[in-house]
């Protein structure tokens, strides 16, 4: 979880942790060069960012992933919607874009959205892997 405001990490990962959905959260940044190391270095499966984030903002976080390679997923909360944001946001691959403040059912949507498309990946690469191997 990346955010600026400790209040709105500590509610987010709350909202994560209630949703029982299999995701937990292993770090929590409130700068977007922290979290870019981190991620780079240990790619998860998901990130959940704000959009405006010091140092790295939450776009160019995702542009970085995307031109990475990484297979991570990127949900962008925000308390400001602007359709450049959203053109942008998709451009470099971010799953989901939810809006301040942030609602339990919204964020459950975006996880489960998020699982299904891991979901689906995972069978692919290990189907992938089992064909490799005949």
């Amino acid at each position: 979880m990346i955010d600026d405001e400790q209040d709105v990490r500590r509610h987010v990962i709350k909202n994560i942790e209630d949703v029982g959905l299999p995701f937990q959260v292993v770090a929590q940044f409130d700068n977007g060069l922290d979290a870019k190391d981190a991620i780079m270095s240990d790619p998860p499966d998901l990130i959940v960012t704000d959009i405006r984030i010091p140092y790295i903002d939450g776009i160019a976080l995702a542009k970085e992933i995307k031109l990475a390679a990484l297979m991570t997923k990127v949900v962008i909360i925000t308390g400001y919607v602007f359709f450049d944001y959203a053109k942008n946001a998709l451009e470099y691959g971010v799953t989901s874009f939810i809006t301040k403040p942030v609602s339990p059912d919204e964020l459950f949507e975006a996880l489960q959205k998020i699982k299904n498309i891991l979901d689906e990946e995972f069978s692919k690469s290990a189907t992938m892997a089992r064909l490799q191997k005949f």
